[in-house]
């Protein structure tokens, strides 16, 4: 009985690792760059570079950019048999994330410095108490925090940046435990863990051979965060005080979550004035998910697993276009991104129900003296996704997200 509350617990373990690990990494870390779609590698002309492409900062004047995205996803599942049946359906309450940024950049002498604070992966999914899949996961949260300072250098044509990458990240699990034969529910379990911090780097070059064209490269490592964290299981059922005496008050455990490296294409041209289209190609390395192996400290070392993973690099198509409308000191913009998903059907569960995924986006900036004003807004569709069947705990249906994104940001140059 033991061993088969704790299998359940490694199981939901590795899941929660996946979480960051499956596809919410996040890509809206400036309101401008939002609104077009997120293609912005060879642009990268705001302080938000630090992110996109680094090299960007190389001559901008000083300045200071602050903001957030505001999220609300949406998600339903349909059930399918046998279990939970045809028929079955559930909606993810409401929820709200918004992963912010701020940025500091400033020329010093012949080179630019930055200093980057943004959360690339996170999110998480918030299912009924009561429905069905709750012994999968009912709330499910993951935050990551980024430190990324950054020098930039510019020899003719030609800017180059380097930085260093700081990460700290957290996790939080909620899921009832069931008795292993009847079903009942006979414990809420709740997981908590922060990571040590971990550190990787980015680069980025940035080519302008002629007024109309600038190209774009960039590169983010992949970073191993090393997470330790608390089971603790609260008793609900005064019926099976035996299953429950199995369950201990808390248990340690331990995992490392790679944050894959990410590597990115753009090309900008502006082929009349104050228009400017570009168009991103960005590929992330999913497949270091290669085994997860989560840790169990003694006494309960003996229930170590590794469980193999089964991820695959993907690529995201971007494109975006700004008009400029100097009279007015306006900046309007839209864009559109295609997102492959990472996962198999046999890794889409209520932690996560990934998909390949659409987006449409618009916005506009303002600019008042030495300050801009940018607001974009995203619509995401991800496309229908069904388990196939292939669902390891045979929790099997077909899952439908979308969200909409609200983004702010404030740019004061100096």
């Amino acid at each position: 009985m033991r061993k088969w509350f704790w299998s359940g617990i490694v199981a939901i373990t590795a899941a929660a690792a996946n979480v960051g690990a499956a596809g919410f990494a996040l890509y809206e870390h400036g309101a401008a760059a939002t609104a077009t779609a997120g293609a912005f590698i060879a642009r990268a002309n705001d302080p938000s570079a630090i992110y996109y492409n680094p090299a960007g900062i190389s001559g901008q004047r000083a300045g200071v950019m602050l903001g957030t995205t505001l999220i609300t996803p949406s998600g339903d599942f349909a059930g399918a048999n046998p279990f939970p049946g045809t028929g079955y359906t559930a909606k993810q309450k409401d929820a709200l994330f918004f992963p912010s940024h701020l940025y500091v950049a400033s020329p010093l002498g012949p080179v630019t410095v930055g200093l980057g604070v943004f959360n690339p992966f996170g999110l998480g999914t918030n299912w009924p108490e009561d429905w069905k899949g709750r012994d999968i996961s009912t709330k499910t949260e993951i935050q990551t925090y980024y430190f990324n300072p950054v020098v930039a250098y510019s020899v003719g044509p030609v800017s180059m940046a380097a930085g260093m990458q700081a990460v700290y990240g957290s996790l939080e699990l909620n899921r009832k435990v069931k008795h292993p034969l009847l079903g009942d529910d006979v414990a809420a379990m709740h997981l908590e863990g922060t990571s040590d911090i971990n550190y990787g780097f980015n680069a980025g070059v940035q080519f302008r051979p002629m007024p109309m064209l600038t190209v774009g490269a960039s590169y983010r490592s992949q970073v191993d965060s090393k997470v330790n964290g608390t089971a603790a299981f609260d008793s609900m059922n005064a019926k099976w005080t035996m299953v429950k005496t199995s369950l201990p008050a808390k248990a340690d455990v331990s995992t490392t979550m790679p944050y894959p490296a990410v590597m990115g294409i753009g090309v900008a041209v502006t082929p009349i004035p104050d228009l400017t289209i570009e168009a991103n190609v960005v590929q992330t390395q999913w497949s270091a998910f290669d085994t997860l192996t989560i840790a169990f400290a003694a006494p309960y070392s003996a229930l170590t697993e590794k469980t193999p993973e089964v991820y695959s690099d993907v690529r995201s198509y971007r494109i975006g276009a700004e008009y400029r409308l100097p009279a007015w000191s306006l900046a309007l913009r839209c864009g559109y991104l295609f997102d492959e998903s990472p996962a198999p059907p046999m890794a889409v569960t209520p932690l996560l129900p990934d998909a390949d995924r659409d987006s449409f986006q618009v916005g506009a900036g303002y600019t008042m003296g030495k300050t801009t004003f940018d607001f974009a807004y995203m619509y995401l569709k991800f496309k229908e996704r069904s388990t196939e069947g292939l669902n390891p705990k045979n929790f099997n249906g077909t899952y439908n997200t979308t969200a909409n994104l609200f983004g702010f940001s404030v740019t004061h140059r100096f």
